[in-house]
């Protein structure tokens, strides 16, 4: 089954076992759609799993010397985030491991997300509202990593923002406007982060005219609302 797939995987480190477990998975998950059906027939026992073992097992296999097994770790990883609690769940596993007080966790972390955007595939990515608020989200810790306060962290997370390729930042970018369309909350953050890829990657447009006059019409009527409302416009002036 399986549960019991997953239970095993955390017994082997051999790359080529668990490549072969991964595959297995992959023919359960994908092509078997025994998580999908899970959701509807046992929707309790599919959140403690992708908690307690799916999620973090596949993260932990987002490793650069490992790509094989991030190729194929990276689908089911988006699969679970797609469907019901695997977004919070990632949300806080990301939380968790860029907000460390350890730096190698950071560390690690930084390269987990790299690796991560490397496999992604940004037609399916893009179709989805759970993947674009949990691929935002990574990226945005990911972006922060840039300016840590350890300089190895620091450095990791700028060298390996130039091994994502244009197409994939593109879609991360698409994920970052639909996070800032959709949260108003988080619009200072993710202006902030898209300001920062500006810079640091002059050859995609995180930023464009496009971006503001797109957006024009949406935030004035949004600020008329809240004056008229006697609020105070939640954007940064």
């Amino acid at each position: 089954s399986y549960h019991s797939r997953l239970k095993e995987m955390s017994k082997f480190e051999e790359p080529d076992i668990l490549f072969n477990m991964l595959n297995c998975l992959k023919i359960l998950c994908l092509h078997g759609e025994c998580l999908y059906l899970a959701r509807k027939d046992h929707p309790l026992f599919l959140a403690y799993i992708q908690e307690k073992m799916l999620i973090p097992s596949l993260w932990s296999m987002l490793k650069s010397e490992f790509c094989q097994l991030a190729s194929l770790a990276v689908p089911q990883l988006l699969h679970a985030l797609s469907l019901s609690h695997g977004a919070d769940i990632f949300w806080n596993l990301i939380n968790t491991n860029f907000n460390s007080k350890e730096w190698k966790i950071r560390f690690e972390a930084v390269e987990k997300v790299a690796v991560l955007c490397r496999f992604l595939d940004i037609g399916a990515v893009t179709k989805n509202h759970l993947l674009k608020y949990s691929l935002a989200h990574a990226f945005c810790c990911f972006l922060a990593s840039v300016e840590d306060v350890n300089p190895a962290v620091a450095t990791r997370a700028r060298l390996l923002l130039d091994t994502i390729k244009g197409p994939a930042l593109q879609g991360l970018c698409q994920c970052l406007d639909f996070q800032f369309d959709t949260v108003v909350r988080d619009r200072p953050i993710i202006l902030s982060k898209l300001l920062l890829l500006h810079f640091l990657k002059k050859d995609i447009p995180a930023l464009s005219w496009e971006f503001f006059v797109n957006r024009f019409e949406t935030l004035s009527l949004e600020a008329q609302l809240h004056l008229d409302c006697n609020k105070e416009f939640p954007f940064p002036t």
